[in-house]
This record gives C-alpha cells, structure tokens and sequence, in this order.
C-alpha cells in the first residue's frame, strides 16, 4: 500500500515505484466495473506492445460550446475519436520514466497514457467496454447499480 499524491500522476507515480512486477495496470477507482475479461485484454496488449489502454468509439455528436452556452456551428468530427477507460496497462519501467519526464517538463495529466504519448511513445488500443463506467455524477452512480442488479 503507497500513498496517493495531490494529482492522478503523482499517485500513479508512486504507485509504479513501490511496484515490483515487469508489468503494472493502473485503474480508477471511480470504474468499479471493470470486467477480469477486460484487465486480461489490457494485460495482454501491454505485454505485446509496452503500453495499452482500453478505448470506447464516440457515437454521439460532439461540439464546442461557446462561453455564452450556446452551441458553436463546427461539428467536431467523430472520425477515429475514442473514449479512454482504465485500467491501462504498461512495461513499468515505461511509464515510471515517462511520468519522471512529464514531471520533468511540468505536464498535467489526465491519464497515464498521456506521460508515454507525450515522450512519443506508441500507446496500444484495445476494445473497451462500455458497463466500465466512470462514476462522476450522481446518476452514474444509480445507473451502476442498476447495470449490477440485472
């Protein structure tokens, strides 16, 4: 057990340096639903290519807004766009030195993948799973426990 940081990256830190395994996969805790058939997915991809993350297509339409609240007219294209879910998988001597150069360079990061794709290392995707939600609002919350009790 390690303890966390004040940002995603410093617990991922700290996390990829109390480990010892060739391999680490990093989850949030807001997925409580993560699928074992999906860690397997993850797994494998890393050990394969170094890096994994699971990733879900974007269906919906996806525009800006302006800083009224009205929709702008430019429709941003769906094209090859991805949703990024965890957990992600990697080498872990692949991610601890891309989060030391990402700490190095003063980056924010949102995920884990962001430290590799930064240094311009490749970053596998595999199949999501769309029951792998992120519980952010109260009603991700209701909608889990409905998604667990049929």
């Amino acid at each position: 057990m390690v303890l966390g940081g004040e940002r995603r990256q410093d617990s991922a830190r700290a996390g990829v340096e109390a480990a010892r395994g060739e391999y680490v996969l990093v989850h949030d805790v807001a997925r409580p639903l993560v699928a074992p058939e999906l860690i397997r997915r993850v797994l494998e991809a890393a050990r394969e290519y170094g890096a994994a993350v699971p990733t879900v297509p974007v269906v919906d339409t996806v525009r800006y807004m302006d800083g009224r609240g009205f929709l702008r007219a430019e429709e941003v294209s769906r094209k090859g766009l991805v949703r990024i879910q965890t957990p992600q998988g990697f080498r872990r001597e692949l991610l601890r030195a891309a989060l030391e150069a990402a700490e190095r360079e003063g980056l924010y990061l949102t995920d884990d993948a962001a430290a590799l794709l930064a240094q311009g290392m490749p970053v596998a995707a595999v199949p999501g799973d769309p029951k792998n939600l992120k519980i952010t609002h109260p009603q991700d919350l209701i909608l889990a426990e409905s998604l667990l009790t049929n």
